[in-house]
Formats: structure tokens, C-alpha cells, sequence
């Protein structure tokens, strides 16, 4: 017994990533669940929009922001507070808010489209709160505060149950649905930042001061954000783009069901890229290889049982949680071979980019967004949701591909100082 607490004790980051990303995945899971269940398909359709949505901009903030702050830590003498990466966070938090409510009235005054307006609309409400929620995870990461992580985080659960049960229980407004997912996220965050607080000596620091400073890493890595959109979080707003909410609608329940599978690959690589980056700064990329290939093995050891009884298990898992509304059981399955494939190509990802090797990144990702929105065009007026589906495999197929034989190429470019001197000698 003793054995097994120092394990988690030696652990206590994974294990607190986990823990963390258990309760914000299955605080998700259980409102996105009970909001199909209880919403029209139309409206629930759009908030699994403003969902992409916000996951759109959360790309471009995370190649801004978040990783060029996770980076940060390789800077052994560093001038400018850290500080100032929070203070920069919840300006930008506010101004997305902003521009999304500009985008909502601007449709709504212009009649376009009804469906449009809710799904900007949502988006305002849900998007600033969990763009700062995950800035602060980062945040007490960075400051070894594991123990607040989690009352961050039990306090966001709490209060997503609370708000699903005033939804699913006395106000089924979608309105009210997609702004409890935005409060609980913003609460979450604010007491993240109670709990350490920024120094007020970071206020003054430019945006410009510290995007500036790996400028060339962050305009690659936003570009390579731009495929990523195409095929993994902007997928619902393709869907709803070339199908129809109805398809979105479908496709957003069946994410939400493999939720857990991608909440375990956030939880892993919350940790596992500082811990790529300590295996780097020891080994070169030798070691961040060895980093990512012990973090495959562990996601597909806890990720490959959850998406094989998914796969099988495809339809009482829908009809228990979902109910009658959506039956889906063959795209389902095809999308838990899509979530395997996440769960094989990330490591990959987190051996490119601890070495900043964005340019690298973009090249994988762009093939894999031709192929994904190729397949959407030429599968989905065939076979709707089920040849959406089918686009992403084969998309991520061929990104595993690529990953792999350009991971092999920057690992080969690298010199071996013992392999030199056994030559030497």
C-alpha cells in the first residue's frame, strides 16, 4: 500500500491533471447530455456550434497565449514577470466576449439567419469564461498549486450541475443553457486566480512585449491552427455549414458520448508537454521522444478499453444517455477509431512543438484538413453524419503517417554526441 502512494505521490501532476479533467469532462458530458435530452435538436445544434466556435478562437489563443507562456518556462533568466501572460489573458478573455456580442447584434439587426444569431449569441456567453478557465489551469500548473487546480475545478463542476439542473428541471431555455456552461467556466477561473494571485508588477506588460518574443513560433503555430480547425473542433461548424444544424446536432451528441476520450488526452497533455520540455532541456529530442512515446502507452492503456466498448456498445450507450432522439450506433463506432488515432498522434504533436518546430506541425496538418474536408465533400451528401465520419479516419490515418515520418526526421537531425565518440574512439 505504501508502494502505491509514493507512485502517486511521485505522480501527483498526472494524477491531478486527471483528476481535473475528469471533473470538467464529466461536468460537460453531463450538461451537453441533459441539454439534448431536453432542448430542440435546432437549439441544441447551436449551442454544439458555439461550442466550435469558441474552440476556433481557444486555437488561436492557445498559439498566442498558452503555449508561448508553457514555453516560457525554458527561459532560464527571464526579465518580464510571469505575471503579465495573466493579466494579458483576461484582456483578451474580455475582448473575444466583446467581439462575439458585436457579431450577434450585427446578425441579428441584419436578418440573415436566425440560427446564425443564437449560435454567435451563445458563443459570447460561453466563450470568454473558458477561455480564461484554461489559461488559469496552466497558470497553477505553472506554480505547482495541484491542490487548487482541483478546487478550481470542483467549484466549475458544482456549478454546472447546479445550472443543468435549473435547466433540465424548471427553465429549458437554450439562452440559459449555453450561459451556465459560461459562468461556472468564468467562476472556475476567477477562483483559480484568488487562490494565486497575480502580481499587479506584470499589469503594464504589452501584449506586443510578450507575443513578440517567440513571434516566429506563434505565427506558425496559429497557422497551423487553421487546418487543425478543419478537421477536429470546427468539424460541427462545417457539418453545419454543408448539412444543416440537424447533422450538427447529430455529430455534437456522438463527441459528447467520446467525450471522456478527449478529456483524457487534454488531462495527460496538460502535464506531459512540461515534462517533454524537462526531458528536452536534459536529453535533446532523444529524451522528448522517450517523453512522448511513455505518454502514448499510457493513453492508449486507459483510452483504447472506454473506445472499444463505446464502439460496441454504441447504441444502449446512446439510448441510456441521450434517450430516443439520436441513434447513431455505426457512426459512433467509426468515430471511436477516430478518437484512437488522437489518442496515437498527439504525443507525436507534443515531440514537434516542445522543439518549436510549428513550421513541421503545419505541414501535418494541413494534409490532414484537405483530406477531412476532401471526404466531407464528397462523403457527407452521400452518407451524411456516418461519411463525415469516415472523412476524419481517414484524415487522421494519414496525419499518423506524417506524424511519424517527420517526428523520424527531426529526430534524425539531431547530432549524437555518443555515437560520434564511439566513432572517435
Amino acid at each position: 500500500m505504501r508502494r502505491i502512494f509514493d507512485q502517486i505521490a511521485r505522480r501527483r501532476d498526472r494524477v491531478v491533471a486527471i483528476g481535473d479533467q475528469a471533473l470538467v469532462g464529466l461536468s460537460n458530458f453531463l450538461a451537453l447530455a441533459a441539454f439534448a435530452r431536453v432542448l430542440p435538436r435546432e437549439d441544441f445544434a447551436a449551442i454544439g456550434v458555439a461550442v466550435a466556435i469558441h474552440y476556433v478562437i481557444f486555437g488561436f489563443h492557445r498559439a498566442a497565449i498558452v503555449m508561448p507562456y508553457i514555453l516560457s518556462a525554458k527561459d532560464r533568466s527571464d526579465p518580464v514577470p510571469r505575471s503579465a501572460w495573466a493579466w494579458l489573458a483576461m484582456r483578451v478573455s474580455l475582448l473575444v466576449g466583446l467581439l462575439l456580442f458585436l457579431a450577434a447584434l450585427g446578425l441579428g439587426l441584419s436578418g440573415l439567419s436566425l440560427f446564425a444569431t443564437k449560435c454567435a449569441l451563445f458563443a459570447a456567453f460561453q466563450s470568454p469564461g473558458l477561455l480564461l478557465q484554461e489559461f488559469a489551469k496552466r497558470w497553477l500548473y505553472q506554480h505547482q498549486r495541484p491542490g487548487a487546480v482541483l478546487i478550481s475545478s470542483g467549484s466549475g463542476f458544482a456549478l454546472v450541475l447546479a445550472g443543468v439542473a435549473l435547466v433540465a428541471l424548471a427553465l429549458p431555455v437554450a439562452m440559459l443553457a449555453s450561459a451556465v456552461l459560461g459562468a461556472a467556466a468564468l467562476a472556475a477561473a476567477l477562483i483559480a486566480f484568488l487562490l494565486c494571485r497575480p502580481s499587479r508588477d506584470g499589469l503594464g506588460v504589452r501584449a506586443a512585449t510578450l507575443i513578440g518574443r517567440r513571434r516566429e513560433f506563434t505565427l506558425w503555430q496559429s497557422l497551423a491552427h487553421i487546418p487543425y480547425i478543419l478537421y477536429n473542433n470546427g468539424y460541427t461548424l462545417l457539418l453545419a455549414i454543408f448539412t444543416g444544424p440537424m447533422a450538427a446536432a447529430g455529430y455534437t451528441a456522438l463527441r459528447t458520448l467520446l467525450s471522456p476520450s478527449v478529456s483524457l488526452i487534454s488531462a495527460v497533455d496538460s502535464t506531459d508537454k512540461l515534462r517533454a520540455i524537462a526531458a528536452f532541456h536534459e536529453d535533446g529530442p532523444p529524451g522528448a521522444k522517450r517523453s512522448a512515446d511513455r505518454t502514448r502507452r499510457l493513453l492508449l492503456a486507459l483510452n483504447g478499453p472506454f473506445l472499444l466498448a463505446a464502439a460496441f456498445l454504441a447504441a444502449p450507450y446512446q439510448h441510456l444517455v441521450l434517450g430516443p432522439a439520436y441513434h447513431h450506433p455505426v457512426e459512433m463506432a467509426v468515430l471511436a477509431v477516430y478518437c484512437l488515432l488522437l489518442s496515437i498522434n498527439q504525443p507525436f504533436e507534443t515531440f514537434l512543438v516542445v522543439q518549436e518546430q510549428a513550421r513541421t506541425l503545419l505541414f501535418s496538418r494541413c494534409l490532414s484538413a484537405v483530406l477531412a474536408v476532401a471526404g466531407l465533400m464528397l462523403l457527407g451528401p452521400l452518407l451524411g453524419l456516418l461519411g463525415a465520419a469516415i472523412a476524419l479516419v481517414i484524415a487522421q490515418a494519414c496525419n499518423l503517417g506524417a506524424l511519424w515520418w517527420l517526428s523520424r526526421r527531426q529526430l534524425r537531425s539531431f547530432p549524437m554526441p555518443s555515437r560520434e565518440m564511439a566513432v572517435t574512439a
